[in-house]
């Protein structure tokens, strides 16, 4: 009867330990599953940063333009005043 209950134990060790090494071992491939997901996440925004980064307006030409807008309303409004005080 000793043998039989060793040899239950021995199956039912055998299948914890198997369940255990399942789960480490799913555990591991879903934490490899989002490590490359975020790499790929990462690659994306890294070229979405360098697009932009080539296509949008820089702070310096918005302050040029800014100035050129200023420097034509200024003249128009200076022709406005000339043409009321006549």
């Amino acid at each position: 009867m000793l043998d039989f209950i060793m040899w239950i134990g021995g199956f039912v060790i055998t299948g914890i330990f198997s369940l255990i090494g399942w789960v480490i071992t799913m555990l591991f491939s879903k934490l490899k599953d989002h490590q490359e997901a975020h790499e790929a996440l990462e690659k994306d925004f890294n070229n979405h940063r360098l697009y932009s980064a080539q296509t949008f307006v820089t702070k310096s030409d918005i302050s040029e333009m800014k100035n050129e807008l200023v420097g034509h309303l200024l003249r128009i409004e200076t022709k406005l005043d000339g043409k009321a005080d006549k």
